[in-house]
């Protein structure tokens, strides 16, 4: 469990999907072991793989809570853990700093030749007088 608490903390999914073994064991693991490896599965792989992790998820949950495999108390919270983490979004890289010079560029000259425009009467607005 302390090597699982390393890899947990580091947030290597794919080191605790080699350290609990194959997929095709998940279904032999205690259910607190069950539900980190479900959460690997879930945050490493797509389709097939993925499915087992939600379905491998929503079992050690219910044994855990002591509900059905079937209950909706056992799904919701199943989903929940599964959930994918937003936290990953915030590490994409931003963008360069010469993008980021160019389009505040970009804008300033843009809105100011809009203003000229409007400005100086080449386009004119006829409003209707009262």
């Amino acid at each position: 469990m302390a090597e699982l608490e390393g890899l947990i903390n580091a947030g290597d999914w794919p080191g605790i999907c080699r350290a609990l073994g194959p997929p095709e064991l998940a279904a032999s693991l205690p259910p607190n072991l069950g539900l980190i490896y479900a959460v690997a599965l879930y945050e490493t792989t797509r389709g097939e793989l993925a499915s087992l992790g939600s379905q491998l998820g929503i079992r050690c949950v219910a044994t855990l809570a002591a509900v059905p495999e079937d209950s909706a108390v056992a799904l919701v919270l199943a989903k929940r853990m599964l959930r994918r983490n937003p936290v990953s979004w915030s590490m994409r890289p931003a963008p360069s700093a010469g993008f980021s010079v160019f389009f505040v560029l970009f804008a300033l000259v843009f809105g100011s030749a809009l203003g000229w425009l409007l400005s100086s009467g080449l386009i004119r607005f006829h409003l209707p007088r009262w």
